[in-house]
């Protein structure tokens, strides 16, 4: 894989490989036992999400709760003993029994929820636009206190030389030194501009703390054949991430970039269809010429990630064409906790 140019998409999984607890699941425990404690403290709390009651049941917080198997059961007795503690949403009710659930499934629930509102035709056309302006409510809710929870975890972070030997490996410091490698930023965080700066990542989806490129979090397969529904409609599409795309000048940086020859390296992206647009905009371009993918300790997730890519792929085909082996693959970890 030499002589092109380098297209690195940066996912979750780079985080997490760094240390960095940006998980859904670390995310959605933070904020439960978060609202727990502050619950605890005034005898209740409540949000647009939840609301959790503690005049029946005070050992929810005594028992001292370290997961969040423990907090579900812990909240399971609370209910039963009161019912006035539930999840208000039903969208965070439909999240939260996702097992071992990730982020590209959330916003793909989010997206069947929205077929939901528009396929329950027994309902009256006002029921079902509620339903919707709930929905999205409840998304943006979810959105901020991701913000929060990320503004927090990511201060944790800490220059690992890891990640400079990976660099180096993967992409050699003469292509980061002659601008020949642009990194596409899926998410919020800057753990890598503390390594190479700033100037050849684009924030894609947005960045922490930045009002000029600010927070995407939404639903990206508008291939969706269930898409062409909300046309009509523009409460259902308000999330829909290509019209955010249009906010900032990032879709025409990365469209100058590959208007030359290149190669795209996947750094901890699982290749989800949430962001299938913008993939099937990268992978099927005719100067992409190979796609190499990390994986995550396993065969297995490197065939999951093979799989994906197929379905983005126009030409099917062309996979073992464009993707790199297996054996030709790396894992990425960067911390000893993984």
């Amino acid at each position: 894989m030499n002589g092109f140019k380098k297209l690195v998409i940066i996912g979750n999984g780079f985080d997490l490989a760094y240390g960095l607890k940006t998980s859904y699941k670390d995310f959605i425990n933070w904020y439960l036992i978060e609202k727990v404690k502050i619950g605890s403290s005034y005898c209740n709390y409540e949000d647009s999400l939840i609301l959790i009651n503690f005049s029946d049941e005070r050992g929810i917080v005594n028992e001292g709760i370290v997961n969040l198997n423990n907090l579900f059961r812990s909240i399971s007795r609370s209910i039963s003993s009161s019912n006035q503690t539930r999840v208000k949403s039903p969208f965070l009710s439909k999240i939260l029994k996702i097992a071992s659930a990730t982020w590209v499934d959330i916003e793909n629930e989010y997206f069947n929820s929205l077929v939901d509102c528009f396929e329950n035709i027994n309902q009256p056309i006002s029921m079902y636009k509620q339903n919707v302006e709930v929905l999205n409510n409840d998304l943006e809710q979810i959105k901020n206190y991701l913000i929060e929870y990320l503004d927090i975890v990511s201060k944790e972070k800490n220059k690992n030389k890891d990640v400079v030997e990976f660099l180096n490996n993967e992409l050699g410091y003469s292509a980061l030194e002659q601008n020949d490698v642009l990194f596409l930023n899926l998410n919020y965080t800057d753990t890598l501009e503390s390594f190479i700066g700033d100037k050849q990542i684009i924030y894609y989806h947005g960045k922490l703390n930045d009002e000029d490129n600010p927070i995407i979090f939404g639903y990206g397969d508008e291939l969706h054949p269930k898409y062409s529904l909300f046309k009509d409609d523009n409460s259902y599409t308000i999330n829909m991430k290509h019209f955010s795309y249009l906010l900032t000048d990032n879709t025409s940086r990365l469209s100058k970039f590959i208007n030359s020859e290149y190669e795209v390296h996947l750094w901890g992206h699982s290749c989800g269809i949430s962001d299938r647009l913008l993939l099937n905009k990268i992978f099927n371009h005719p100067n992409c010429h190979k796609i190499k993918t990390t994986y995550y300790q396993s065969k297995q997730d490197y065939i999951d990630k093979a799989q994906n890519i197929q379905k983005i792929l126009v030409d099917s085909e062309k996979l073992h064409h464009k993707l790199v082996t297996f054996p030709n693959s790396v894992t990425i970890k960067f911390n000893d906790l993984l």
